[in-house]
């Protein structure tokens, strides 16, 4: 039975983010199939004014609407969470449970990506031109682009493409969260002190409590977001494509690898850069060393936590000087830091 899991005394709230993921996931899925309720793909314009409506007219479609979009960018904070919790604490090279669950964030950012065009926004718009062009430098790149698009260039057929997609990469998520969960569960999960060093006790109800407040602050701190958060303003625009926005950024959970992707002058040798710095986060996870056991580890991995956020603050600045040769520095360092702490 789930309830008599056996788990570590020494957990600590960083363990809490996974569940907190499954909450916001949910969350995501039932406001998600509201909106698809009302949400037209059809023309740009159609679909434009079909979120307005949602958020104007429909009763509760403001909440709901806004409770989607916040709930995206809390999942993918917590996916981060997540992710430098087992980066911090390690867990031991698991690599089975660590390639699931890189297919999950990959599928994630990629649902994300899908549902940041729906609105059909000037930076929805803007957006999909911009990363979709990078499919161009791929063998046979044109044909591929063609295929994604519809047609020459973004357009209807494209939204209405995304908007299938994004619907099945979201339901697709389910399955995958629950082969995580019975992977974790085989070899039990670990604690700060390591697997086999610690006092275990069942889950409820001393893990079911603690899990309660956690999630309270949670679905509080999104409603909060939801009423009172703006969104970009230049979202707020039909999408126009004979009027380029000044300056063309993804959402904030893609700046790091934005900046490792544009640090680099040639398209080919960015989009490599930025594949092989998601290799090098696995890696890291897959190393599986337990870096809060020391104070050399602790000072590398807030070292390479530090170097990741100025990363996301580069990769949110305009395309010129100096961002871009601080951006191909920092880069450097990042492969130089994951390479010395995979080592340690």
């Amino acid at each position: 039975m789930a309830h008599k899991i056996p788990l570590p005394q020494s957990i600590n709230y960083f363990w809490n983010f996974g569940s907190l993921i499954g909450m916001t996931y949910t969350i995501q899925l039932l406001s998600g199939v509201l909106l698809s309720l009302r949400y037209y793909a059809g023309t740009g314009t159609s679909s434009f004014n079909s979120v307005e409506i949602i958020a104007r007219e429909v009763d509760s479609g403001f909440v709901v609407r806004g409770l989607h979009l916040v709930g995206s960018q809390m999942m993918m904070l917590l996916i981060y969470l997540h992710m430098g919790r087992s980066l911090y604490y390690g867990r031991g090279a698991n690599l089975s449970m660590t390639l699931q669950g890189t297919i999950i964030l990959l599928i994630t950012m990629g649902a994300a990506f899908l549902g940041y065009v729906l609105p059909w926004g000037q930076m929805s718009f803007w957006g999909a031109t911009v990363i979709t062009g990078f499919l161009g430098v791929l063998p046979m790149g044109q044909d591929i682009l063609e295929w994604v698009w519809g047609g020459y260039t973004v357009g209807h057929p494209t939204l209405t493409r995304f908007f299938s997609l994004h619907y099945l990469l979201g339901i697709f998520i389910a399955p995958l969260s629950l082969l995580h969960m019975l992977l974790l569960h085989q070899d039990g999960s670990g604690g700060p002190l390591g697997d086999r060093n610690d006092y275990y006790l069942p889950f409820w109800p001393y893990y079911g409590v603690k899990d309660l407040w956690p999630a309270g602050v949670l679905v509080s701190t999104m409603m909060i977001f939801t009423l009172f958060l703006m969104p970009e303003t230049e979202n707020l625009k039909n999408a126009n494509p004979m009027v380029t926005p000044t300056h063309i950024k993804p959402e904030w959970y893609f700046l790091m690898f934005y900046a490792i992707l544009r640090a680099v002058p040639s398209k080919v040798g960015g989009l490599l850069m930025m594949l092989l710095s998601i290799l090098m986060l696995v890696a890291l996870l897959l190393a599986g060393k337990n870096y809060s056991l020391s104070l050399t580890g602790t000072m590398m991995a807030s070292m390479f936590v530090t170097l990741c956020f100025i990363l996301g603050l580069l990769g949110g600045k305009p395309v010129e000087e100096p961002f871009l040769t601080s951006s191909l520095l920092l880069s450097l360092v990042y492969f130089g830091l994951a390479t010395v702490m995979m080592l340690f």
